[in-house]
């Protein structure tokens, strides 16, 4: 997801956020006879506003019609998180617009995987291209307690890093490399 869409999501889930807080906190407190015992056994709804739903014979559909709405708006904002920037193929373009080759991310990250797997302290490694036509590469290395962070830092860069930029003909791909401790067996 975009960065807009991130502050956007931040934003509106901290407002419903403290809107609900501040909804339950009143309901609590009247609950609790925080606002004096009248406040607790009055009824929740005031004898004109219960008359008034039960006088007007549209309202249980206008009820409904914005409980759709709500309905279709959170289902699409549900749809829109489960989206990501994750691409299935790269088209590399060798100079010549009418001759392009097109590769297939899952071998690309599928290499890198292998490659950075087999260097000494790596227990594994997950690859990922995002953004439109592979645009960074994110790149997951689990490493065992032993291993040498700089020097398998230093690798990566010079050897993984390098060999994907120069297959993907993008010698300034941004790469996202994160190093996490592989979880120690447990002795029994």
């Amino acid at each position: 997801m975009t960065t807009g869409v991130n502050r956007l999501n931040r934003a509106v889930l901290t407002v419903l956020g403290l809107v609900l807080s501040a909804g339950a906190a009143a309901g609590l407190a009247l609950g609790a006879g925080a606002l004096g015992a009248q406040a607790t056994r009055r009824p929740l709804l005031e004898p004109e506003v219960s008359g008034y739903v039960n006088r007007t014979p549209w309202f249980w559909w206008a009820v409904l019609v914005g409980s759709v709405i709500v309905a279709v708006l959170a289902l699409s904002w549900m749809l829109a998180q489960a989206r990501t920037e994750r691409i299935r193929r790269v088209e590399l373009a060798a100079g010549d617009p009418a001759n392009v080759t097109v590769v297939h991310v899952g071998a690309v990250t599928e290499a890198v995987e292998q490659e950075v797997g087999s260097y000494l302290g790596v227990i594994s490694a997950s690859a990922r291209l995002r953004g439109a036509r592979g645009r960074r590469l994110d790149l997951v290395v689990a490493v065992s307690s032993a291993a040498d962070l700089t020097e398998l830092r230093d690798r990566l860069q010079q050897r993984a890093v390098a060999n994907l930029r120069q297959a993907l003909d993008a010698p300034g791909l941004p790469v996202h490399i994160q190093l996490k401790p592989a979880p120690e067996p447990v002795r029994g």
